[in-house]
C-alpha cells in the first residue's frame, strides 16, 4: 500500500486514465480522485463508446449498481479476471470508475478474494498493486512517486 495518501489518489487517477486511453474512450473532466476511484463528467460520445466495446466483448453491462447511491444508472465491468475497470453511469452524465484487484464476474474464488480483500478488508484497493496488476496486462501506467 502506498504509504501517502495523495501519492494514493495520484496513482489512483494514473491507473484509470491508462485504461480508458488504452480502450480509446473519449477524453473526460475528473471531477474527484480518491484512494481508490474518480468521478468524472463525460460526453455521450463515452457512453457510446462503452457500448461499442462491451459489443466487441472487452466490457459487459453491470447493472448491480444499487450499491453505488440512489442516482447511479447502470454500469459496466470490464471483461477480464485481474485489474478490472468498474464504471458506474449516475444521473447527469457523471460517471464513478474504479478497479478491482479481482472480478466477482468470474467465479467464486474471484467473487471471495473481491470480497474479502476489497470490500470488508479495512482501507482502499491499493493503486500499486493496481498499477503492477495493468502492467501485466500490457497496459502501461506512469508510477507516481511525488
Amino acid at each position: 500500500m502506498i504509504a501517502n495518501k495523495s501519492i494514493q489518489v495520484a496513482q489512483t487517477q494514473a491507473n484509470l486514465l491508462a485504461v480508458l486511453a488504452h480502450y480509446e474512450l473519449p477524453p473526460l473532466v475528473v471531477l474527484t480522485s480518491q484512494v481508490d476511484r474518480i468521478t468524472a463528467a463525460a460526453s455521450p460520445e463515452f457512453t457510446a463508446r462503452l457500448t461499442e466495446l462491451a459489443i466487441r466483448g472487452d466490457f459487459r453491462a453491470w447493472n448491480f449498481v444499487r450499491n453505488h447511491g440512489t442516482t447511479a444508472i447502470r454500469g459496466w465491468r470490464e471483461n477480464c479476471q485481474r485489474c478490472s475497470v468498474q464504471i458506474i453511469e449516475h444521473a447527469g452524465s457523471i460517471y464513478e470508475m474504479d478497479v478491482d484487484l479481482w472480478n466477482p464476474d468470474y467465479g467464486v474464488l474471484p467473487a471471495l478474494q473481491h470480497t474479502f480483500m476489497e470490500v470488508w478488508k479495512p482501507g482502499k484497493t491499493d493503486a500499486a498493486a493496481v498499477r503492477k496488476g495493468l502492467f501485466k496486462r500490457g497496459i502501461l501506467v506512469e508510477e507516481i512517486t511525488a
